[in-house]
């Protein structure tokens, strides 16, 4: 009899998700600009992990809801539709909100 968990498994499971884990996204930035901000707009350690953690939070609750199978139960075109425009304006706005911000801080630094 032959273990699901096998260490070759585990292994392929665990560089599978470290490459997807370890490329920096707009969080990681998000939260190198939280870390770099004074403490008296609203950045430093504490505000970066909040944010981490929030994200970490929402990739597990999308993790949970693969695993219970939501994917299969929820693969209708008209669905897989409105996931796609729902993700690309959410991408959309923050690419706008972190860009407005770095505008701030570069004309701040002039």
């Amino acid at each position: 009899m032959t273990s699901v968990f096998s260490s070759a498994t585990l292994l392929k499971g665990f560089v599978l998700g470290w490459s997807v884990a370890w490329p920096p996204g707009p969080i990681n930035a998000e939260m190198i600009r939280r870390t770099l901000l004074p403490r008296a707009k609203g950045g430093g350690f504490w505000s970066a992990w909040r944010l981490g953690l929030g994200a970490c939070t929402g990739d597990f609750l999308w993790a949970l809801g693969v695993a219970t199978g939501a994917g299969a139960v929820m693969n209708t075109p008209n669905i897989r539709a409105i996931l796609g425009v729902i993700s690309f304006a959410l991408l959309l706005w923050l690419a706008v909100i972190f860009s407005f911000g770095a505008w701030q801080v570069a004309r701040g630094v002039r």
